[in-house]
């Protein structure tokens, strides 16, 4: 992927025999998707952690980064969306969608039955 953009959303220890078995060793391979092509990278400020793993990885390859500060959300879903606008707010893209307007996808956190609460997340178990 040669991306002009790279979006960084939470780093934690999830998919580890992937990216790692350490949030420095995620920070790491998730940066590193970064191309020659990379102008700049955005990430949520959520932590101090994720800042001081994240600034000198963005300035070892010369890309500066671009941190969205914004109120975390309870649901990862809303929380990207509203990182998403935000991302295409500071490129001068504006949408003028709404979270609740935006289809959920099929298998996330997918509410099947109320009692007892059945959820369906193939995704992650």
């Amino acid at each position: 992927v040669q991306a002009d953009y790279v979006l960084i959303t939470q780093i934690g220890l999830d998919h580890c025999e992937i990216l790692g078995d350490t949030i420095e060793k995620i920070a790491k391979e998730k940066i590193n998707i970064c191309g020659p092509n990379t102008k700049r990278i955005f990430s949520v400020l959520d932590s101090e952690e994720k800042r001081k793993l994240l600034d000198p990885l963005a300035k070892d390859l010369g890309i500066p980064i671009h941190w969205v500060e914004g109120k975390i959300r309870p649901d990862y879903l809303e929380q990207n969306f509203h990182f998403a606008k935000s991302v295409l707010s500071s490129l001068g893209l504006n949408s003028s969608q709404s979270f609740p307007s935006i289809p959920k996808p099929k298998g996330r956190m997918e509410l099947i039955r109320k009692d007892p609460t059945l959820v369906f997340d193939p995704a992650h178990n």
